[in-house]
């Protein structure tokens, strides 16, 4: 999906597991290509995402704890960018943060974080942490 997303040739996985935890790092690598057109459209997509699937018995209440606390942090530090916006059709619930291009969403028994690194207004960001978001949902099986 991030190769797809971004253009890039290569992708590199690593993961990390404790007994409810998972995450799992996606890093593109660009192949060198003379093409300069292609190289500024490369650059300008994600390269990378970290997604965290989290199944402890606490994870729909932690969730729910970061999407006010989130929204607390914005108003307090007076940045509407930084409040958690709901997307709806993904799990129990969802929430899309575009300052942070991080996307969450969690069901009874499962949270998943999905923090992107590309340009913060990317303009298919919230479409592809959506995409992440539902697929580690459907990897819980919950």
């Amino acid at each position: 999906m991030i190769s797809h997303r971004t253009g890039a040739a290569v992708v590199l996985l690593r993961t990390q597991r404790a007994s409810d935890l998972l995450r799992c790092t996606y890093a593109a690598k660009q192949i060198p290509s003379g093409d300069a057109a292609a190289r500024g459209s490369a650059a300008s997509n994600c390269t990378g995402a970290t997604i965290v699937i989290n199944t402890e018995s606490l994870a729909f209440t932690d969730f729910q704890r970061w999407t006010v606390e989130t929204g607390q942090n914005s108003m307090w530090t007076h940045d509407p960018a930084l409040n958690p916006r709901p997307v709806k059709g993904i799990g129990v619930e969802a929430e899309w943060v575009p300052e942070q291009t991080t996307f969450e969403t969690a069901s009874f028994t499962a949270w998943i974080a999905v923090f992107l690194a590309c340009p913060t207004r990317h303009s298919g960001a919230r479409a592809l942490g959506a995409a992440l978001g539902r697929a580690g949902l459907a990897a819980t099986g919950r």
